[in-house]
């Protein structure tokens, strides 16, 4: 986790929690964007690797070079953000599990399901 991303969390100290330790929603889509932005920066470098190589692919009409680089950038921007969302709700003493179980009751209320999406 870079030090900007441990700075932008420790602003939300202390965090919101629900009475059995969850994060409220309020606080966990917060950690959420401010994740995701320091995760689109890493990004951002290997992004300008990743959108040559799709441009080349095109431009020979390798559409299945093409379609491999489109599922490689998903991926790798996917991988950026589990690997500091991890690494944040760990800084803020949660584990997997309880993040996978944070989540998913998130996405299964259509009200804070949009937000995440």
């Amino acid at each position: 986790m870079s030090i900007e991303l441990i700075k932008d969390i420790k602003e939300l100290e202390p965090v919101s929690k629900k009475y059995d330790g969850d994060l409220h929603f309020s606080s966990f889509i917060e950690v959420y964007y401010r994740v995701n932005k320091h995760a689109k920066m890493a990004y951002e470098p290997e992004k300008i690797k990743f959108l040559k190589d799709r441009r080349d692919a095109l431009k020979r009409d390798d559409i299945a070079k093409y379609e491999e680089v489109v599922i490689a950038m998903a991926k790798r921007e996917e991988d950026l953000l589990n690997r500091d969302m991890m690494a944040a709700m760990d800084y803020l003493g949660y584990l997997k599990k309880d993040y996978d179980a944070m989540y998913k009751a998130f996405m299964e209320n259509p009200e804070t399901q949009a937000a995440l999406i």
